[in-house]
């Protein structure tokens, strides 16, 4: 399933590249505060849960086009670090710290709008988001939870949330400019895979709640924009 999806992501890169005038690459980082909204522990037998500030991390490479001043649309590959640290007690009382770490390749859909160009653009970019699980951990008081199965498989292989960021471009150079915006996501269902059973029992309570992942980062990086040159026999940079 992740293959089928990365290659319907390559066809439709394939496909703005051949079609489109305008044409960015951006690369871009980004620290992140990530949020895993629950406020049940895991274990069904701890008690006073209590969330922690939680950090991560994600690079993205961004493809698009312009359909012409001021929208355009965005599509891209976003390696991203996130998951949620919170405190509960077990039967004793004791406080236990754990860390749910979920690492994603998150491909987006987005509208793009942009002010006019000039020295500096303003950008909002809205839309769709899929994101294909690579890796889950769990781990209390930073020693790893070994299950008896998979750990991936305590949640769903995607997660289909709605992205934005908001944020400006400073012209550099022709054709390169500085980019710095926010960038968020937030979950539209249920990232536990709670038909998820082992050995004919079930893993998660019947009556727990949604879990739904959301990150809030400050992204920036480099875009670099070209159109075809006249006669479509070469590029040239274009600020957009």
């Amino acid at each position: 399933m992740k293959k089928f999806y990365l290659f319907c992501w390559l066809m439709l890169a394939a496909a703005v590249l051949r079609a489109q005038d305008g044409i960015h690459v951006s690369l871009m980082g980004a620290p992140q505060n990530t949020w895993i909204f629950n406020r049940q522990p895991l274990d069904t037998a701890r008690t006073n849960f209590d969330y922690e500030i939680t950090w991560g991390f994600a690079g993205m490479l961004e493809l698009g086009y312009n359909f012409g001043p001021p929208f355009g649309l965005r599509t891209g590959a976003i390696y991203s670090s996130q998951g949620q640290r919170f405190t509960s007690n077990d039967s004793t009382g004791r406080s236990i710290a754990t860390r749910r770490q979920l690492t994603y390749l998150k491909i987006p859909l987005l509208l793009h709008f942009n002010s006019d160009p000039g020295p500096v653009m303003f950008t909002l970019e809205v839309g769709p988001q899929i994101g294909l699980l690579l890796n889950s951990e769990v781990s209390d008081d930073g020693t790893p939870v070994i299950f008896p199965f998979d750990a991936d498989q305590l949640y769903q292989v995607n997660d289909i949330s709605f992205a934005w960021s908001i944020g400006a471009a400073f012209a550099l150079t022709k054709g390169v400019q500085f980019v710095i915006q926010h960038r968020g996501d937030y979950s539209l269902f249920d990232v536990e895979n709670k038909s998820f059973t082992f050995q004919g029992q079930t893993i998660y309570d019947i009556n727990r709640d949604r879990a739904l992942n959301c990150t809030l980062g400050i992204m920036a990086g480099f875009d670099f924009s070209f159109v075809p040159g006249r006669g479509n026999r070469g590029y040239k940079w274009w600020i957009r």
